[in-house]
């Protein structure tokens, strides 16, 4: 299982959001 995957996904959708 990668987790790594899961956590740059959820990086970026706060990066975004953050970004707003």
């Amino acid at each position: 299982m990668l987790l790594t995957m899961d956590y740059v996904l959820l990086f970026g959708m706060l990066q975004q959001i953050l970004a707003r």
